[in-house]
């Protein structure tokens, strides 16, 4: 499946959204996953790194692809 490339603008929001953690932890897994996918990691290795299913950072790129960037 084709990696996830974001914006610059895009990996500074998230970067802040997850240093100030005031969200739910759904959300800034959500983040963390698309800031590794960003930096390439394959979805078993962010799956790995993040202590979460495969399914969940397949699921969370494929919402990223379809309907673009949002928060998370």
């Amino acid at each position: 499946m084709v990696g996830i490339k974001l914006e610059d603008d895009e990996v500074m929001f998230l970067r802040d959204f997850v240093k100030k953690g005031r969200k739910s932890a759904r959300e800034l897994t959500r983040a963390r996953i698309l800031l590794l996918a960003n930096q390439q990691k394959g979805d078993t290795k962010i799956a790995e790194i993040l202590e979460v299913g495969r399914n969940t950072v397949w699921r969370t790129k494929k919402r990223y692809r379809e309907e673009g960037f949002k928060a998370p």
